[in-house]
């Protein structure tokens, strides 16, 4: 399904891109929409709803590729995604634009993609009224305090390890997907007790041959 007629089709999405991206909500919207900003240097992801920095890493994978080069070269006329797309340097006035359900990946113009993932409201909509708001926004505010509670005590006694095995939990495979990092298990940043005469830092977690045991544990990615 070609989301507008201006939107250009680049190829296949490979698996699990988004996930590695870093876009993991419960109920992950069928477009999402990427690109890169100079304004710290990262790679974006938007989904219409949600805007949040993504991981670099997949994005060059698929920016960097040659058959997105191919594709770029024959549409636009260009070599580099950073002359449409952005980079350190610039902003870009393009985007790219992924189907999760038919995994296909588009290249458009920013501004039409995110007109397109403003999907209408329903028929018969009626925005919720101030007490339904003022009841969301104590919910929301008793999950936060119960969040920040558990927060604080898994960190009590405990020191940060940091994965540079995989990037955000996941590695890319021989098929151009991605799977869970077999180093961390997907967690990518986990907390461990303090050892005695320890004081709680951030330390660099490097890919370290695991147990036979722990790696029958895991089991293989199956997600589409």
């Amino acid at each position: 399904m070609k989301p507008f007629e201006t939107a250009v089709y680049i190829a296949p999405l490979p698996r699990n891109w988004e996930k590695a991206l870093g876009y993991t909500p419960q109920t992950p919207r069928r477009w999402l929409l990427a690109y890169w900003t100079p304004f710290g240097d990262e790679a974006m992801y938007e989904d219409g709803i949600v805007s949040a920095t993504g991981n670099w890493q997949p994005y060059l994978d698929v920016v960097n590729s040659d058959a997105f080069r191919r594709r770029l070269s024959q549409h636009f006329g260009f070599l580099y995604a950073t002359t449409v797309l952005g980079g350190s340097d610039s902003e870009g006035t393009h985007c790219l634009l992924c189907d999760l359900t038919d995994r296909q990946l588009y290249v458009a113009t920013l501004e039409e993609a995110r007109t397109f993932l403003k999907s209408p409201l329903p028929e018969g909509y009626q925005p919720p009224t101030i007490e339904q708001q003022r009841a969301a926004g104590d919910a929301f505010q008793a999950q936060l305090a119960s969040w920040r509670t558990r927060l604080a005590q898994e960190r009590e006694g405990k020191q940060l390890i940091l994965c540079f095995a995989c990037m955000g939990g996941y590695v890319r495979a021989d098929d151009g997907g991605y799977d869970l990092c077999s180093a961390c298990k997907g967690d990518y940043a986990r907390r461990v007790p303090l050892q005695a005469g320890e004081s709680p830092t951030i330390e660099i977690w490097q890919e370290l041959p695991l147990p036979e045991d722990l790696l029958a544990d895991i089991p293989p990615s199956s997600e589409a």
